[in-house]
């Protein structure tokens, strides 16, 4: 390995963890018999379903097979916009417009929640509004990217801007592109400090967060999981 080559294969971990290492807060190792709410699965999604729960009043149980912290939501690069990867044009043509606009506004609202948790709850990660650039490399990439933006604009109302070759050059210095669409909002922050700081929020609200425990198996007619440490039932 050459001097100051990173070598992924030999440790394995993100860099996200050096500032915010897996499971960097305590939780509880004893599994209760049930509760009112059940949550498989300690990540981003898991634990801000948990923590909306908890702040209306609600008893919450997590389990997460390994340590809270070592999965997909503190390995990816943390960045979050109002659309989603799939066009709004291409989801219209597969799956018909009344769909399409389902989708498409479930990601925005879920782009406003986001955003919103982050702020009302203090947590700590970075979080920055930079927009996001998509450049065109041909003419007809622009064209079609000036198309979507359009419909995307006039749809859900998100603020797409087209910038010419030249606006582009002045910005990157370079003639390589033909223009680029820009969405003015779209955020990145630190995933390794959010998913902490989710995770803190949660514990100091009142859920219950377990670590290293795999769910094995699921009755959802009982509402019941099954575990090696032992069977909890839900109330929901």
């Amino acid at each position: 390995m050459k001097p100051g080559r990173l070598n992924i294969e030999s440790t394995g971990k993100p860099y996200w963890w050096d500032a915010a290492p897996p499971c960097a807060h305590e939780t509880i190792t004893d599994l209760p018999n049930k509760t009112d709410i059940l949550i498989i699965g300690a990540g981003w999604t898991g634990l801000s379903a948990a923590l909306t729960l908890a702040r209306h009043g609600r008893e919450v149980l997590v389990v997460e097979a390994n340590a809270p912290g070592t999965g997909g939501s503190t390995r990816n690069a943390g960045y979050f916009g109002s659309t989603l990867r799939a066009s709004l044009s291409k989801l219209i043509r597969q799956h018909g417009k009344s769909t399409a606009l389902e989708l498409a506004s479930g990601a925005l609202h879920a782009f406003e929640f986001a955003k919103e948790l982050i702020e009302r709850e203090q947590i700590q990660c970075e979080l920055q509004d930079l927009g996001r650039l998509t450049c065109a490399y041909r003419p007809k990439d622009y064209e079609m990217l000036a198309r979507e933006a359009a419909l995307v604009k006039e749809v859900l109302g998100v603020d797409c801007q087209m910038l010419s070759a030249n606006e582009l050059r002045n910005e990157l210095g370079t003639d390589q592109y033909h223009g680029a669409e820009l969405k003015v909002s779209s955020f990145c922050m630190h995933p390794g400090k959010y998913l902490a700081g989710l995770l803190a929020r949660c514990l100091s609200a009142g859920v219950k967060v377990i670590g290293n425990t795999p769910v094995t198996s699921v009755n959802r007619a009982q509402k019941r999981i099954f575990t090696p440490k032992g069977c909890v039932s839900a109330r929901e």
